[in-house]
């Protein structure tokens, strides 16, 4: 299980952060995992988050996590990835439009929206979801011969943490990232 992760942000969030105790979730329409507060597995991709903002003075923020509750663990959980297809599959046809006439990147938040609905009513409380993206592993051939020869996805892990609670020892482990 994963027990820690690294959030890229600017120094002046970092601060802010630290000061309150509090870190603000994502909130827009569009998330990959859903309305969390995001980390990465990694720590380059934390600092390369940072690169794709272009923060001014870039900060990475460390912290464990002690998971009380289920996370949804898209990375190696066959069940929850089995899951989670059903819920892509409930929602592929809902509507592209977004407020302010955007269209949807993509359903992702859609199809985690409805599963987290589901499980309060089923009174399963869920800390967070983790997965894996290709974002910053562009250097990782995914068609013609080389997929052949060479068939494992190589990814990004993101972790969204749902449950605020569960942050632990955050600190700041970089003056610039």
């Amino acid at each position: 299980m994963i027990e820690y992760g690294y959030h890229g942000t600017s120094m002046e969030s970092a601060a802010s952060i630290l000061e309150s105790g509090i870190m603000k979730r994502s909130e827009g329409y569009d998330e990959w995992l859903g309305k969390g507060i995001y980390f990465f597995y990694n720590q380059k991709d934390a600092e390369w988050w940072c690169q794709q903002r272009a923060y001014p003075s870039p900060a990475i923020l460390y912290a464990d996590f002690n998971f009380i509750n289920k996370v949804i663990n898209l990375v190696y959980d066959y069940n929850d990835q089995e899951k989670f297809k059903e819920y892509c599959s409930a929602v592929k046809e809902k509507s592209e439009k977004l407020p302010g006439g955007k269209r949807r990147r993509n359903y992702m938040q859609l199809a985690i929206n409805k599963l987290l609905y589901d499980a309060k009513k089923a009174e399963v409380f869920i800390d967070a979801i983790i997965a894996v993206f290709d974002e910053n592993r562009k250097f990782w051939p995914k068609t013609g011969n080389f997929v052949v020869k060479f068939p494992i996805l190589i990814g990004q892990i993101q972790i969204c943490i749902f449950n605020s609670e569960t942050i632990n020892n955050l600190k700041i482990i970089n003056e610039e990232a």
